[in-house]
C-alpha cells in the first residue's frame, strides 16, 4: 500500500453530483410550474411523492460533500481516525436517505400510471407494483439502518477498540441493487402496451411512451453502478471504493 498513488476522487465525486443534481432539480421546478400556473391541473399524490424524492435527493447532495470532505473518495489509509469516522458516518446517514430518495420516486411513476389508467386489471398491476416499490424502500432502509451492531460500529469498525459487527455489506448492496434494476424495468415495461391502446393521436402516444422510457435512462445508470459494487466488493479501501 505504501507504494501506491496517493488517490483523489473527491473532485470528480462533487461534480457529478453537482450536474446530476442540478439537472434533477431543473426538471422539477419546470414540472411543479407547470402545475402551479395550470387552470386545469392541482398537485396530485404523484407530485407530492416527487417532492418527497426531490427533498430526499437534495438532503443526500448535501451530506454527500461533507462525506467528501472528510475523506470519502480518498484512500482509507490516507485519513486519520476523526475525519473517517465522520467520513464514515456521512456516508451511513446518505445510504438512508438515498434509499427514500429512490423509493419515492418509483412510487411517483406508480401513482402517475393509477392517475391516468383506469382500467381495473391495468390498476391492479400498478397496485402491485407499488407494493412491491414500498416494501422494498422499507426493507433496505431498515437492512441499511441496522447493518451494524451497535449501529455506532458501522463508522467505528476501524477503530481496534470498539467491538461490534457488521452483515455482509457487500451482499447487501448487490442484492439492493439487482432488486433496484428489476424494479425499474417492471415499472417502464408495465405502462408500454396500456399507452399504445389509449385514445390518442400517434404523436401523443409516442410522446408518452419517450416519456416514461426516460426511466430506462436510470436503469442504465444504476447497472453501470454494479461496477463499482464489483470493486468495492473486491476491497477493504472503503472509502475510496464506495459505491
Amino acid at each position: 500500500m505504501c507504494h501506491e498513488p496517493v488517490r483523489d476522487k473527491r473532485l470528480e465525486q462533487a461534480l457529478v453530483s453537482i450536474v446530476g443534481c442540478g439537472v434533477t432539480l431543473v426538471i422539477f421546478i419546470v414540472r411543479i410550474s407547470f402545475i402551479v400556473f395550470s387552470k386545469d391541473r392541482t398537485l396530485a399524490l404523484d407530485d407530492y411523492a416527487i417532492i418527497v424524492a426531490m427533498a430526499a435527493t437534495l438532503a443526500v447532495s448535501t451530506i454527500s460533500p461533507i462525506a467528501d470532505y472528510h475523506g470519502v473518495g480518498k484512500d482509507i489509509w490516507t485519513l486519520e481516525k476523526y475525519n473517517l469516522e465522520m467520513a464514515l458516518f456521512h456516508y451511513y446517514i446518505a445510504e438512508i436517505v438515498y434509499f427514500v430518495a429512490q423509493g419515492f420516486a418509483k412510487i411517483a411513476m406508480c401513482l402517475f400510471m393509477l392517475r391516468i389508467f383506469p382500467k381495473k386489471n391495468m390498476r391492479v398491476r400498478i397496485y402491485m407494483v407499488c407494493g412491491l416499490v414500498f416494501a422494498y424502500m422499507i426493507a433496505f432502509i431498515t437492512a441499511t439502518l441496522l447493518q451494524c451492531q451497535p449501529i455506532s460500529y458501522f463508522w467505528k469498525q476501524l477503530d481496534d477498540t470498539v467491538e461490534g459487527r457488521c452483515n455482509n455489506i457487500h451482499l447487501q448492496a448487490w442484492i439492493s441493487a439487482g432488486i433496484n434494476i428489476g424494479l425499474d424495468v417492471i415499472i417502464i415495461a408495465l405502462p408500454i402496451k396500456s399507452l399504445w391502446a389509449m385514445q390518442a393521436s400517434l404523436a401523443k402516444k409516442v410522446t408518452a411512451i419517450c416519456m416514461f422510457s426516460l426511466g430506462a435512462l436510470v436503469t442504465i445508470i444504476s447497472i453501470i453502478r454494479l461496477q463499482s459494487l464489483i470493486s468495492f466488493s473486491k476491497s477493504i479501501n472503503l472509502t475510496c471504493k464506495c459505491p
